[in-house]
């Protein structure tokens, strides 16, 4: 008997603001269509844009952009995918909102609401994030996130309308055990 692996559609969101940061950001698109189980469907043109953190100083621009995979792989193995690009990458963790050489984080993965140590899906700050809305509108804008039941380009509206408080809420969101600093 045997047994056939879900095909599930994941969107992940990339970014980078060290060194050549739309080469890593090209790079790691390039790795991710290289993984196992898994399929590079479409990926947004590459962005500049500011650091989103209250606080920090905007003279390294970030570089971003969001990829849509098809994927047999479970989300923590997903995760460690993405985890092994960014290793490859040069990545080196020393804090929650420090420099990195490329970042990937998971957004969606299908209609999955998991809330875990590891893992989060949907990606909690998505809501308050243009530097994902905005590419995620360019590749899959009426994909649902399943929290909101709400579109990427409805979720995109809303934050610009002005129905999120970014600094204050973005703060509130945040990982298990993660403290607001």
């Amino acid at each position: 008997m045997t047994t056939h692996k879900r095909e599930v559609n994941a969107v992940i969101a990339y970014g980078s603001n060290v060194g050549d940061t739309r080469r890593y950001i090209q790079l790691a698109l390039e790795m991710t269509a290289n993984m196992p189980e898994t399929i590079l469907a479409r990926h947004s043109a590459l962005r500049s844009t500011f650091p989103v953190k209250v606080n920090a100083t905007p003279t390294t621009m970030y570089s971003n952009a969001v990829a849509l995979v098809s994927t047999t792989l479970e989300p923590l193995a997903l995760l460690a995918q993405t985890q092994k690009i960014e290793n490859q990458l040069g990545r080196v963790r020393t804090g929650f909102w420090s420099e990195r050489t490329v970042d990937l984080d998971i957004i969606l993965y299908g209609d999955l609401i998991s809330w875990s140590p590891e893992l989060i899906i949907p990606h909690p700050r998505v809501y308050w994030r243009d530097f994902v809305l905005s590419p995620a509108c360019e590749i899959v804008p009426n994909m649902l996130i399943p929290t909101s039941q709400r579109t990427f380009a409805q979720t995109r509206t809303l934050m610009n309308w002005g129905f999120t408080s970014f600094p204050l809420v973005s703060q509130l969101i945040r990982r298990p055990g993660e403290r607001l600093s």
